[in-house]
């Protein structure tokens, strides 16, 4: 909020934008992907000048926005200043997991999934497809939930690893998983121009789960409230689907009168 705030040299706002993210990176861990949320507002919004979050969006000139019209092709100018405006962001970001890792001691010991990496993104696409299943429809919560026949979440000696093994990319749950992350990428693609509001939904989402899929070993196979900050993106992409369905429905009414 008050990064977006921050627009038109309100300096304090800036300022106040980065002190309350360093308090995010000290209280909850999945805050730290908010230096990457920031940058992709701007690479989605900041290019067309389309933004409904930017009251000055209407001011910006036909040759900065001719300067970053795609995802590969923005300007130099462009790419400086999204780096100077995020780079106290980055800086605190690992500053406060340099202290927590080396100086805390506060740091997770893991492993892949049988130590094996593509056995565990074949079980992540399966945990990709249960959190959209979670976010459409948020029923049977658990905080232990049961992802094959004697995995559950928690990682530990009683894990069965052969159950693991016979996962493969044909498993249904799994292959849907895989589907629905291919989908969502190309959309982002798709509607990068036209629909600007729709890829940074998604990609709010997509970013919001990468320090939880386990690119990177970590003690849990999942849990539900890893979708939280996520559900913000599902939340403002529901939104906006309902208010062009409002407007569509509107329309209609007046030409039929």
């Amino acid at each position: 909020f008050f990064y977006l705030k921050s627009e038109g040299k309100r300096i304090w706002a800036y300022i106040l934008s980065v002190v309350l993210a360093v308090f995010a990176f000290l209280s909850y861990e999945l805050t730290f992907i908010l230096p990457l949320l920031i940058v992709w507002y701007e690479v989605v919004f900041r290019h067309s000048g389309k933004s409904r979050f930017n009251r000055d969006a209407s001011r910006i000139s036909k040759a900065q926005r001719d300067s970053g019209v795609a995802l590969g092709k923005l300007g130099l100018p462009r790419m400086t200043r999204i780096f100077i405006r995020t780079l106290p962001y980055f800086l605190l970001a690992g500053i406060v997991l340099f202290v927590r890792i080396f100086v805390l001691g506060i740091s997770e010991k893991a492993h892949y999934l049988d130590d094996n990496f593509y056995i565990t993104m074949l079980v992540m696409f399966k945990v990709f497809l249960i959190y959209i299943t979670l976010l459409i429809f948020p029923l049977f919560l658990t905080i232990n939930r049961t992802i094959a026949p004697g995995v559950q979440v928690w990682i530990d000696h009683f894990t069965n690893m052969e159950s693991l093994r016979n996962i493969s990319i044909f498993n249904l749950e799994v292959a849907l998983g895989a589907l629905a992350l291919v989908a969502m990428l190309f959309l982002i693609a798709w509607s990068f121009k036209k629909r600007p509001i729709i890829s940074f939904c998604i990609g709010w989402y997509l970013i919001s789960l990468l320090p939880v899929s386990f690119i990177f070993p970590q003690g849990t196979i999942m849990q539900e409230r890893y979708l939280y900050l996520a559900s913000f993106a599902y939340a403002l992409l529901v939104a906006f689907v309902l208010v062009r369905i409002a407007q569509y429905v509107a329309n209609l009414s007046q030409k039929s009168k």
